[in-house]
């Protein structure tokens, strides 16, 4: 008799400067999930040209992290960096006869290693119209044998074993199915990376569209260390310090005069941050409009219902009313721990919203 599993893979996102991973224990009558651990480790992963001493230190330092935190059987589900993965979205004609075929063909025209070394898969999201025309929606991820090959062997000498690759888009689906509480409106999430976003719609509980936006946290970040000639580190500070926008619209409170000259000097500061960044964020929103009304047109004017944002960058103070005002719909800050386990979640690695993807990763049934 086959014994059922008490705890889910761990959902390891393996970032560019840090890995964060979780674990769920499910089980109980009637069935619920609750969350085992959460953790983050600031520690960059090497890549398959690094040398031999990085990579000993990386398995070293996993180790000593993994043990010293509740994380049960060290099976996982793992995303591999954006830059050793390549998911793209592809069109192709609805009467296509071999899907992969095609896919392998178009992967072809932009991959920078032989296709007979490079693994190569895809979803069908399902039909579209382009120009009059019926398209077939496709995902598409590649990744080079080689690079693949390198990242498990060092998750393994850590004392991992990876059960499945997957990549950010399918998480975020798995993630707000689960947070969906079985509502079948069109959904979608935005994770805001260091170096990029990633945006996924469900409807009717499948996934139907996804994007890649060129624009994360660190742009914001350099647009206000050059705009101002300061370092990235006192950026990254007045950027987490004042966000996305004004701190308040309505009028300060009466202070006396040393209160009041100090709250004058905090909001000028913060209208310059503003229109420093109003351009990145403009640019931001704009992407987002285009996949929602492009998601609109294939389904008869349906509309794109609510957004929760995640990721590091989500945290941004007024981002989430900055992007409601621009695409005229609810957003909302994710936190995706709190939601998937219907409790409050204390965490000591951070905000929730940096684990989103690690627990659309633990969700996957293997």
């Amino acid at each position: 008799m086959l014994m059922r599993r008490t705890h889910s893979a761990i959902g390891m996102d393996i970032g560019k400067d840090s890995l964060k991973m979780v674990q769920f224990r499910t089980g109980g009558h009637p069935p619920r999930r609750t969350l085992l651990s959460a953790a983050k480790l600031d520690l960059a992963f090497p890549n398959n040209a690094a040398r031999s001493g990085q990579q000993a230190d990386f398995v070293n330092q996993m180790k000593k992290f993994l043990g010293a935190r509740k994380f049960g059987a060290r099976r996982a589900v793992v995303t591999l960096p954006a830059s050793e993965v390549e998911v793209r979205p592809l069109t192709l004609p609805v009467d296509e006869h071999d899907v992969a075929k095609s896919v392998k063909r178009e992967v072809k025209s932009y991959l920078n290693c032989d296709p007979e070394n490079a693994v190569i898969d895809h979803i069908v999201l399902g039909e579209a119209k382009s120009a009059g025309e019926r398209r077939l929606e496709v995902l598409t991820a590649s990744v080079e044998k080689s690079r693949a090959l390198s990242a498990l062997d060092l998750l393994a000498r850590a004392g991992i074993v990876t059960e499945a690759i997957d990549i950010v888009p399918l998480a975020l689906c798995r993630l707000l199915q689960a947070c969906a509480d079985g509502a079948h409106t069109a959904m979608a999430a935005v994770d805001i990376g260091a170096l990029s976003t990633h945006a996924v719609i469900i409807d009717n509980q499948e996934l139907r569209m996804t994007r890649n936006i060129d624009i994360g946290g660190d742009a914001l970040t350099q647009a206000i260390a050059t705009a101002l000639e300061i370092g990235t580190e006192e950026a990254e500070m007045l950027k987490r310090q004042h966000g996305a926008g004004l701190a308040a619209d309505s009028e300060p409170e009466a202070a006396e005069p040393a209160q009041q000259s100090e709250s004058e000097e905090a909001r000028e500061i913060a209208r310059i941050i503003n229109d420093i960044l109003r351009h990145k964020l403009d640019y931001l929103a704009g992407e987002l409009g285009k996949l929602f009304r492009y998601f609109s047109a294939q389904s008869q004017g349906q509309n794109v219902e609510r957004v929760l944002l995640v990721g590091g960058g989500s945290s941004l103070k007024h981002l989430d009313r900055c992007l409601a005002e621009n695409l005229n719909t609810q957003v909302e800050v994710g936190a995706p721990l709190s939601r998937l386990t219907a409790r409050p979640v204390e965490l000591k690695d951070g905000s929730q919203e940096v684990f989103a993807v690690a627990a659309g990763l633990a969700l996957r049934e293997i």
